[in-house]
């Protein structure tokens, strides 16, 4: 399985209160910064193209932060991660 050009997978947890951080096979893809838990949509969104290896097994982490106070420490991760390859052109 080779790259397919103008190709992109991007990774997308639909909703992550706080900070939010990615890696992909040990390399670390970037970084979504705070934001309150009452600001909806809480979107997440991380090209990982340089990151995947076509033709092998791929692994994705994402740490969040939850907040520092009881309210908000059942926050964080909500939902399913999600990869994708958007249209070319869209």
């Amino acid at each position: 399985m080779q790259r397919i050009p103008n190709c992109r997978l991007i990774v997308i947890p639909p909703i992550v209160v706080d900070d939010a951080w990615v890696w992909v096979n040990g390399q670390y893809a970037g970084k979504r910064g705070h934001l309150d838990s009452y600001y909806r949509p809480a979107p997440v969104e991380f090209d990982v193209t340089p990151y995947v290896q076509p033709g092998r097994t791929n692994t994705v982490a994402v740490r969040v932060t939850t907040g520092f106070n009881n309210a908000g420490s059942t926050d964080g991760f909500m939902g399913r991660l999600f990869l994708y390859s958007p249209v070319a052109g869209k």
